[in-house]
């Protein structure tokens, strides 16, 4: 049988065999279908099933988890499992044939949201040109959408892009950025809204970043010296995650759940070249 003869129906048993019963499936664009399955327990799972021969070209291939011969599975909700991908190149095909009617911040919002996971398909955040503290002059990649600046105002800034500081940073450190008016009145996940953080303030969310990215204390953050400058710039914010003990009464820290106190290492944490 020819590739283009198949149907999604014939693989039904097989997809059935490995993912569980099929409740629904519903065609997104040709060749590419969502497919809901019951898992039991009035607990379902999604996934987008991609046949080869879909309208798609690039390296979109490469994500999802091959099955069978001409199947590629897509596991909705799973992080890494390229979902978000595969709803992307759905959204601008019905988009550019005219099939599907998607506001344009919605298309925008799901692209920006995956950015971070797939930096390599979607390309990175952009530099912040503009900041509070005046223009960019130059910059230090700490991550993807994370930013060390220096102005032209003679100031150094941690620059957080919205997918980042929106859902990895505590209202706390939120509470400490600043944002351009530019940025304000555009809308924060449109404009990629990036927060800003003096040199000062930035050992908070650089604290709470780096509990996640433990490459960093290989590379770019003294640890010691992050701890101490917590308890000089932020001295409330270490008390609380202490416990509300202060460094003096604190066991030994660990470097994650207990902030201490390093004397003659200073407060520089940052290893920038």
């Amino acid at each position: 049988m020819k590739l283009e003869d198949l149907k999604i129906e014939d693989f039904m048993p097989d997809l059935e065999a490995k993912l569980g019963p099929i409740v629904d499936v519903k065609e997104c664009c040709p060749r590419v279908y969502y497919v809901t399955v019951d898992k039991g327990e009035r607990f379902y799972k999604e996934y987008y099933v991609l046949m080869e021969g879909a309208p798609f070209t690039g390296n979109l291939w490469n994500y999802g988890e091959w099955f069978k011969e001409y199947l590629y599975l897509f596991e909705i909700g799973r992080y890494g499992s390229g979902w978000e991908v595969m709803q992307y190149e759905i959204t601008k095909y019905n988009l550019a044939a005219g099939k599907e009617t998607v506001p344009e911040e919605v298309f925008h919002d799901r692209a920006v949201h995956a950015m971070d996971a797939y930096e390599e398909y979607f390309g990175e955040f952009p530099v912040p040109y503009h900041t509070p503290e005046g223009y960019t002059l130059r910059h230090h990649r700490l991550a993807n959408g994370i930013y060390w600046l220096e102005t032209s105002r003679g100031r150094e800034l941690l620059a957080l892009c919205f997918p980042i500081w929106n859902t990895e940073l505590s209202d706390a450190a939120i509470a400490l950025a600043k944002m351009t008016d530019q940025d304000r009145l555009a809308g924060a996940s449109k404009s990629l809204c990036y927060a800003f953080f003096s040199k000062e303030n930035s050992c908070v969310p650089i604290y709470e970043l780096a509990i996640e990215r433990p490459i960093w204390g290989k590379c770019y953050v003294n640890a010691p010296a992050l701890m101490n400058a917590l308890w000089k710039y932020a001295p409330e914010y270490a008390m609380h995650r202490n416990g509300g003990r202060p460094a003096m009464d604190a066991p030994q820290p660990d470097g994650k759940h207990i902030i201490g106190m390093f004397p003659d290492v200073g407060t520089d944490f940052l290893m920038l070249r």
